[in-house]
């Protein structure tokens, strides 16, 4: 993850990969840091490709290239439904987790430590 530190403003936010090295504030250049990836935003990758393999089989059950998926055909489709809701939330918590890890590292890395 990538945080962008504004030293004229002091201030601290994550960078979008599309963002040039500017602050969004007074548009002065900022510094950028980079934080390594936790076990949390990994396991938010993780729910959110089971729901993405979810909603793919109950979109299209009955094609031939979703073989892989047919325990699934044993799921009754409203606790399906309810299991991609469920595996997203999830992945927001995570997410969440994530973002305000990484954030207390990049202050921590900002200030030295």
């Amino acid at each position: 993850m990538k945080f962008c530190y504004c030293p004229d403003c002091k201030i601290l936010r994550p960078k979008n990969w599309y963002s040039r090295e500017k602050c969004e504030i007074c548009g002065a250049h900022c510094k950028v840091i980079r934080v390594k990836t936790t076990v949390f935003g990994w396991l938010s990758y993780l729910f959110s490709l089971v729901a993405i393999l979810f909603l793919v089989d109950f979109i299209a059950q009955d094609h031939a290239f979703l073989k892989f998926l047919d325990f699934i055909k044993a799921i009754p489709s409203e606790l399906l439904v309810a299991s991609i809701f469920i595996s997203i939330f999830i992945a927001f918590i995570f997410q969440y987790l994530e973002l305000t890890k990484a954030t207390k590292t990049a202050r921590g890395m900002i200030k030295g430590k």
